[in-house]
């Protein structure tokens, strides 16, 4: 028999899990929806408002290419 220093709770157990089925959930539903904006016709956009600069791209999908000849990182700058 050996002494275990420190054993999680339950408790703690299933936090740790639900965090765990959270963040993987997260990262499906940004997969999915990043498949789903580079497959629609056209452009996604999430335009955001910052103190500074103001009004600013976020995230635009790969559909802006097409339109405007930018790539989606310049269109963010």
């Amino acid at each position: 028999y050996r002494h275990i220093e420190h054993i999680p709770s339950w408790a703690q157990a299933y936090r740790f899990r639900r965090t765990i089925l959270a963040q993987e959930s997260a990262s499906q539903g940004e997969a999915l929806l990043l498949d789903l904006a580079a497959s629609i016709p056209g452009a996604m956009f999430r335009l955001e408002h910052r103190a500074d600069p103001g009004w600013c791209f976020s995230y635009v999908s790969p559909g802006v290419e097409a339109l405007f000849g930018l790539t989606p990182d310049q269109a963010c700058s």
